[in-house]
């Protein structure tokens, strides 16, 4: 990261990317398997948890780019 920001920028980024490609194709086997009537509880938490995730992730990129600054 201390030679070059932006690349590392570009690679957390992508890798955000690939892991919420991921993440949906998941969600997509698991609602295709599962009955109609949890669906709805699945979709919720599994979205609920991957915004906590995505928050974590950012929170961290932040706390190290601020470390990286000063």
């Amino acid at each position: 990261m201390a030679h070059d920001p932006n690349g590392f920028v570009r690679r957390f980024m992508g890798g955000l990317a690939i892991k919420m490609f991921l993440s949906l194709f998941l969600l997509v086997a698991l609602l295709i398997a599962l009955p109609k009537e949890e669906v709805v509880p699945v979709v919720i938490g599994f979205m609920l948890t991957y915004l906590v995730f995505l928050g974590f992730s950012v929170a961290r990129l932040t706390a190290l780019l601020r470390r990286q600054r000063s």
